[in-house]
C-alpha cells in the first residue's frame, strides 16, 4: 500500500505556472525557483511529494525542526507560484493565532490551575478540529486554498496536546513566511 501524499508539486508544474507572470516578474520568479530547486537538491524531472508520516513527524517530534523547515520551504515557495495570496494564508493563520491565545503554556501548581487548563486544552482542541470545515469550505470556494487544506488539515489531525500544538504553529508560520518570502502579496 502506497503512503497517502498530502502535498506535491514538480517542476514543470510550477514553470507553467511562471509562464502566466508578467515579464519583469518572470525571469525573477524563474532564478528564485532555479535557485530553491538547487538547496533542495530537487531532481527536476521528478514529482515531489509530502507524505502523511512526514507531516505527522514533523508536528508531533521535538527533534525534526530541519525537516519542519524544509518542508515550510516546499510549500510556502509553492503555493506562492500556484497563485495563493497572503490574505488567503491570513485568514486562516488568524484562527490559528487565536486558539494560540486561548490555550496556556503555563503548567497548573494545584487542583483548581489544572482543571482551567484542562478545560483550555479542550476548548483549544475543539476549535482547532472546527477549522477543518473551514478549510474545507475555503478549499472548495477558492481551489488554490485546497493545497494548503491538505496539509493543514493532515497537521492537525496530528496534534495531541501543546506541544504538538506550539510546533503546528511554528510549521504554519514557516508555511507562511517562505511564501512571503518567495514573492507572495
Amino acid at each position: 500500500m502506497t503512503e497517502p501524499v498530502v502535498f506535491s508539486f514538480s517542476w514543470a508544474e510550477l514553470n507553467q505556472a511562471i509562464q502566466r507572470l508578467r515579464d519583469d516578474e518572470r525571469q525573477q520568479a524563474t532564478e528564485l525557483l532555479e535557485h530553491r530547486f538547487s538547496e533542495w537538491e530537487a531532481d527536476k524531472a521528478k514529482n515531489i511529494a509530502l507524505q502523511a508520516s512526514i507531516v505527522a513527524t514533523i508536528i508531533t517530534s521535538t527533534g525534526e525542526t530541519n525537516k519542519l523547515i524544509e518542508w515550510a520551504d516546499k510549500v510556502g515557495t509553492t503555493l506562492r507560484f500556484r497563485g495563493l495570496s497572503r490574505s488567503q494564508i491570513y485568514g486562516i493563520f488568524g484562527a490559528v493565532r487565536r486558539i494560540e491565545m486561548g490555550w496556556s503554556a503555563k503548567k497548573a501548581s494545584n487542583e483548581q490551575e489544572q482543571k482551567v487548563l484542562d478545560d483550555q486544552k479542550q476548548k483549544a482542541l475543539t476549535a482547532l478540529l472546527l477549522l477543518k470545515p473551514k478549510l474545507a469550505y475555503q478549499g472548495k470556494k477558492v481551489p488554490i486554498v485546497g493545497h494548503l487544506e491538505k496539509v493543514l488539515k493532515e497537521a492537525i489531525d496530528s496534534v495531541k496536546d501543546r506541544d504538538d500544538f506550539q510546533r503546528f504553529v511554528d510549521f504554519f508560520e514557516a508555511i507562511l513566511a517562505y511564501h512571503t518570502a518567495a514573492g507572495g502579496k
